[in-house]
């Protein structure tokens, strides 16, 4: 059994109806928004969700934010909040997170007030999947372009507040215990995080292999890289073969050396 602390946003005028508001490394140790991203397997992120779903219910909240329709950039990679550069990719990621948590009984939620881009969210509709909107009325009246969008699609937000002025969403924090094995929780973390490591470069044959934990690490030319994290750390020059893990964990670092020797094969999707 497990504790954690996250967020519940209450809808004014309907108190039942609770949203849960979580990082999804409140849900597995390590595992980012972006290392979510970069899972090659999309059942991988339907059983994500699923999990998701359980600590949902587990509140007796009735939906849960799944992500952010907003890209990650240059900037942003490296911080682990968003799923991917790609507006497309971000899609396909909330498509397949949203799934098995409507398999698991609760509404998938997106929160358009941590940011948002149009290009996701017609990618969405392009999918066919139409999650559930969270914003302020405010949002949609200060946006022109999102609002028509919306309205065009018959896709109806769920308003934090009643269009009157000076009203705000009523947040609660919880604590929660999770009825999952240690075991189980633990084999579906290490799957997540193990289908995420990405193959940038392969190397022509086997070299000297030298990790990337910041940007404080002195670079050598002719050798191969695993780069921990950030991918903007990658080195772009005079490098044999380079592979990113999403976490610094020995279990991930032997995979990648492996990789790089070509005993195994990377099975993540470059998603910067």
């Amino acid at each position: 059994m497990e504790a954690g602390a996250y967020e519940t946003i209450e809808i004014q005028g309907d108190p039942v109806y609770k949203i849960l508001s979580i990082e999804p490394t409140e849900v597995f140790e390590g595992v980012t928004f972006f290392s979510l991203g970069s899972v090659g397997y999309l059942s991988l992120l339907e059983e994500y969700g699923y999990v998701l779903a359980a600590k949902a219910k587990a509140l007796g909240v009735s939906g849960a934010i799944i992500g952010r329709t907003k890209p990650a950039t240059k900037a942003t990679a490296g911080d682990g909040r968003y799923l991917s550069s790609s507006p497309y990719l971000t899609a396909e990621a909330l498509k397949c997170i949203a799934k098995g948590l409507l398999i698991g009984g609760i509404f998938p939620i997106v929160d358009l007030e941590q940011g948002y881009d149009l290009d996701v969210l017609k990618a969405l509709v392009s999918r066919e999947t139409y999650i559930g909107l969270l914003c302020r009325s405010q949002t949609l009246s200060n946006d022109a372009l999102l609002s028509d969008f919306l309205s065009r699609n018959n896709w109806f937000p769920i308003l934090l507040d009643s269009g009157l002025e000076d009203t705000t969403a009523i947040t609660h924090t919880f604590f929660w215990d999770f009825p999952l094995s240690d075991e189980k929780r633990e084999e579906i973390r290490k799957n997540l995080l193990l289908m995420a490591i990405v193959q940038v470069k392969k190397p022509p044959f086997s070299t000297e292999i030298q990790v990337i934990h910041n940007n404080q690490t002195a670079v050598k030319p002719g050798i191969s890289y695993v780069v921990i994290g950030d991918p903007t750390l990658i080195p772009s020059k005079n490098v044999q073969g380079a592979v990113w893990i999403p976490l610094n964990e020995p279990f991930l670092i032997q995979e990648a050396k492996n990789v790089l020797n070509g005993l195994s094969i990377a099975k993540g999707k470059k998603n910067w």
